[in-house]
């Protein structure tokens, strides 16, 4: 991996610029510093690689390369972030990337809203931190137990249910007054056993199931906002 960015001397031994420590830069050339366009931190992960035969690194597409032309070649694409094509290159993949990363947060953000308030589940922010990069465990996926309602013995979550009915309504509708005919809805609605055993399964695939995918859903978007953040802008 070959790593690139702006370095400070200063910095890198103190915790602060001190204007008055004769090291120190001064203020009016900070500003000027900071004018002026800065290039872009770099990395290249798996670009290079070293060859113990012939002591020497080789790029992806198999040229040989001395150490200073490895560190040649990373310095000029550091340098050709702030100009010409290369610029609008790496300026467009920040533009997607910080793109990517707030659609995912989006939608890291609605998941838990839909949990609470469609499937009477909430999420354990004891550990917060942990969570927001590498996803939630398993456990700390609650039940609102004080949200439920029990319908044919089957207890579930009063939300659930309403939506439950609220499709059982517009299937009915559908079926009733728009045509929708199906021998196989028709034997559910004549049999009151089927309807029943077909009623406690839907319940609890909203009720169990579907707020578990929803979870891994979630999960999975974290890690991959988290991979995006930390992944370097030379592999993206």
């Amino acid at each position: 991996m070959a790593d690139i960015r702006t370095h400070s001397l200063y910095r890198a031994n103190h915790f602060d610029y001190n204007f008055n420590d004769p090291d120190c830069p001064t203020e009016e050339s900070l500003d000027v510093s900071k004018s002026t366009p800065q290039p872009i931190p770099l990395e290249f992960i798996g670009d290079f690689f070293y060859d113990h035969e012939k002591e020497m690194f080789l790029d992806r597409t198999n040229n040989y390369l001395t150490g200073n032309q490895l560190l040649d070649r990373v310095f000029n694409e550091h340098c050709d972030t702030v100009q010409g094509y290369k610029w609008l290159k790496y300026h467009f993949r920040l533009k997607k990337r910080a793109l990517s990363i707030s659609i995912l947060s989006i939608l890291i953000n609605l998941i838990p809203f839909i949990l609470k308030k469609i499937f009477g589940r909430t999420l354990d922010e004891s550990k917060s931190i942990t969570s927001i990069l590498k996803g939630y465990k398993r456990t700390d996926l609650k039940k609102l137990s004080t949200e439920n309602l029990n319908i044919f013995g089957y207890k579930a979550s009063k939300n659930v249910i309403i939506m439950f009915c609220i499709l059982v309504f517009l299937a009915y509708i559908g079926w009733s007054f728009f045509g929708l005919k199906s021998s196989y809805f028709s034997s559910i609605f004549s049999h009151p056993f089927l309807a029943i055993t077909h009623t406690i399964l839907l319940l609890a695939f909203f009720d169990i199931l579907f707020p578990e995918i929803l979870f891994g859903i979630m999960n999975f978007l974290i890690k991959w906002r988290t991979k995006l953040m930390v992944k370097g802008l030379g592999n993206l």
